[in-house]
């Protein structure tokens, strides 16, 4: 498998996604996250106070466990929203403020196609795509096109009606203590998207209207 990878020229992120389906086992096969580490992150880990940037927990199947008050400020997510792949594609909100929606549609969803193939027999993963291609005619565009890519730092554009144009680099971390359980952080790019985030925390802060200088 390892020759035929060689011979198509194939990536990381390409080559882990054959091997899968080929049913050769990989690595650092996921074993049950406890409730108590989970819970433990969650109140410990603190993200409104440790964390000044769009900060997201996410479990192996994109569901959102934890979101930071300045994410909710820039992507607009709510307690309704439990998995990043299924409000990425269905909140209207999200369409609308990523400048560079397209570009970043084929990449989350290559990203999670390739998240999959490790777990291949887990319904779950099967159960987010079907909810996605009742649901989305663009995800199912995007999903159809079978593109796999590996985790890789990339920017995103957003264009938000309060403080205009951000930056970000978006960092994907798993935690040492559960590699099962991930942390999206959009670090801002650039002075200006700093500045802006600012703004925005201190008008969330004060519970008041957002005002730049």
């Amino acid at each position: 498998m390892r020759a035929v990878s060689r011979a198509l020229g194939l990536d990381d992120a390409e080559e882990k996604y054959l091997f899968g389906l080929a049913g050769i086992s990989l690595p650092n096969y996921y074993s049950e996250k406890s409730d108590d580490l989970l819970q433990n992150l969650q109140d410990t880990l603190l993200m409104d106070d440790l964390l000044s940037v769009p900060a997201i927990m996410i479990d192996r199947f994109w569901g959102i466990l934890a979101v930071n008050d300045t994410a909710r400020g820039v992507f607009d997510y709510t307690d309704l929203h439990t998995n990043a792949l299924v409000t990425f594609f269905t909140n209207p909100v999200c369409r609308v403020r990523y400048i560079n929606w397209e570009e970043i549609a084929r990449a989350t969803v290559a990203q999670y196609r390739a998240d999959m193939v490790q777990y291949f027999d887990d319904g779950r993963f099967h159960a987010v795509v079907e909810d996605l291609r009742r649901r989305s005619p663009e995800f199912v565009r995007i999903w159809d096109s079978h593109e796999v890519r590996k985790p890789e730092v990339h920017v995103e554009e957003i264009e938000h009606p309060g403080i205009g144009r951000l930056a970000f680099d978006v960092h994907l971390w798993k935690l040492s203590a559960n590699d099962n359980i991930r942390l999206v952080l959009h670090v801002p790019n650039g002075g200006d998207t700093k500045r802006k985030i600012g703004v925005l925390l201190r008008s969330l802060n004060d519970r008041a209207p957002i005002s730049l200088p």
